[in-house]
């Protein structure tokens, strides 16, 4: 729906987008979720995202959203915690994944649709346990 505000908000071990938001001038502070963990390898190559963003929404704020991997049996590689549409409404602040234990990850940490996609955030894994997207809303071309 429109003008949502949540606080504190939780999404875990679902087998598609985690949370998608469609309403317009939502906001969200602080969003924490743990993918699926027994999932296979197609999942990745799904697209999925922990935090999905509608491409039809314009105006959406979210800040500190996490999304942790723990992959329990196969090398699950998630492309991205966070998809989001290139829109100047649309911000997201501080956003991050984090490697919990076990096997695969999250590739980026943030994709920023729009006519050329942008992505940003380091793999995390195992030997690399946090990424950051950016802290604040957003690297100088984002913004």
């Amino acid at each position: 729906g429109n003008d949502v505000k949540m606080y504190g908000l939780f999404c875990e071990h679902t087998t598609e987008h985690q949370m998608v938001w469609n309403g317009d001038r939502g906001t969200v502070n602080f969003f924490q979720c743990e993918i699926a963990y027994d999932v296979d390898k197609s999942y990745g190559e799904k697209g999925y995202a922990g935090y999905y963003v509608n491409p039809d929404v314009e105006n959406h704020t979210g800040r500190g959203i996490g999304v942790y991997s723990n992959f329990k049996n196969e090398h699950v590689k998630v492309p991205h915690g966070v998809i989001i549409p290139k829109k100047p409404n649309v911000r997201i602040s501080t956003p991050f994944s984090r490697f919990l234990n076990n096997k695969g990850g999250i590739t980026k940490v943030i994709n920023v649709v729009g006519d050329s996609d942008q992505a940003y955030g380091e793999m995390v894994h195992k030997e690399n346990k946090h990424s950051r997207g950016w802290i604040g809303f957003g690297p100088h071309e984002y913004s």
